[in-house]
């Protein structure tokens, strides 16, 4: 028996990993509706489709698989009521995600080798696989880390009790999941009251759900205080973003943090194992990229320019913002996704340097997941 599987077209190094025993087709993701689906066994998604009964009541769907972390966009409720088997894949762009981190701060802080000297405080809200990995390469530039997180017990840097104790911080940063009910819904859990809190050069990073900050009381903020460094990769109402919104950021890009083509492939090849898996079949060969990534940095000293030059988040800025010009912004966000260029996570690449780095230069770049040659 053939199993049909329906994806998003948009999904990493797909044809690498589905075989010849699975009949494969693909349309995109933000569109898919009940009659797309009605005959397909297996779907294959990212987080731009809301898989829930609308979609898939009276469908022979009997196993969906997300490339994300996240699970906000399925309704994992209907999907039990239904017995519909489903998976994702936690963990499988966290690197990417603290490579972009790594870049803002580069790009917006002058000397980041220089971040204990200043003796800056850094907030994480959320330290599951994502923000614990940031924390441990934000307190590698210096940074004192302090979390939030009311579901750990205990974590790679010290707890606060509460999220407003992090609002005195130089640098905020979130990594939550996004919820609604619950004993901490995270919908704009970052609002009026904690942003009036802020200091007055605050860098706010969010790379996890758009609607974690409340987007009116963020634009107030950032009218009253033009210090203020919003870094958004996320938004509310994607893909119809708030443009007056992005032109107050300072630096702002179209949900790809996680991009990185290793992060995506490994989202790719995990959903499809687990496809595999469900249906007892013959597991594919894994699309995880393991060839080298070779940087020259001969002659460079400096960690900024290091790490900019490995990934530089302003060029993803400057693509966005002239995508502002588009009058479809909707389909210009989409677009930017599905274009997105080249790009290698820190992990997968090896620096060439010579005996003019420090010391202390190459241990940091070291503890961002850099190799050095």
């Amino acid at each position: 028996m053939t199993i049909k599987v329906l994806a998003d077209e948009n999904l990493a190094a797909l044809e690498h990993c589905i075989g010849s025993n699975l009949e494969l087709r693909t349309l995109a993701g933000r569109s898919l509706s009940r009659a797309d689906v009605k005959d397909a066994d297996a779907l294959l998604i990212r987080s731009v489709t809301e898989v829930n009964e609308q979609l898939l009541a009276g469908t022979s769907v009997r196993f969906v698989g997300s490339a994300t972390i996240g699970t906000d966009h399925v309704d994992l409720a209907y999907l039990k009521q239904a017995d519909i088997a489903f998976c994702h894949a936690p963990g499988s762009n966290a690197d990417s995600v603290a490579d972009y981190v790594c870049s803002a701060v580069c790009a917006l802080v002058p000397e980041p080798d220089r971040i204990a000297d200043a003796q800056l405080r850094a907030g994480v809200i959320g330290l599951g696989q994502v923000g614990g990995r940031v924390a441990r390469r934000l307190a590698a530039f210096g940074y004192e880390v302090i979390g939030y997180d009311p579901f750990l017990s205990n974590s790679v840097c010290p707890l606060a009790k509460s999220l407003h104790e992090l609002a005195d911080c130089d640098l905020v940063t979130l990594h939550v999941p996004l919820s609604h009910t619950g004993s901490h819904p995270s919908f704009h859990m970052v609002d009026e009251a904690f942003l009036s809190q802020l200091p007055a050069r605050v860098m706010l990073i969010n790379t996890s759900r758009g609607a974690a900050i409340a987007t009116q009381d963020l634009k107030r903020c950032l009218r009253d205080n033009p210090g203020v460094h919003a870094v958004l990769d996320v938004w509310e109402s994607e893909p119809n973003i708030d443009r007056e919104l992005l032109k107050m950021a300072s630096i702002a890009t179209p949900h790809i943090a996680g991009y990185a083509a290793d992060a995506k492939k490994r989202g790719t090849a995990m959903i499809v194992d687990a496809l595999y898996r469900f249906f007892a079949l013959t597991s594919c060969a894994s699309s995880e990229d393991n060839s080298d990534n070779l940087l020259d940095c001969e002659g460079q000293v400096k960690v900024r320019d290091i790490v900019l030059r490995a990934y530089d988040v302003r060029e993803d800025d400057a693509r966005l913002r002239r995508a502002v010009n588009d009058a479809d912004m909707g389909t210009a966000f989409d677009l930017l996704r599905k274009s997105y260029p080249l790009r290698r996570e820190f992990a997968k690449t090896t620096l060439l340097t010579d005996s003019s780095l420090p010391t202390e230069n190459r241990l940091l770049l070291g503890e961002l997941g850099f190799t050095l040659a």
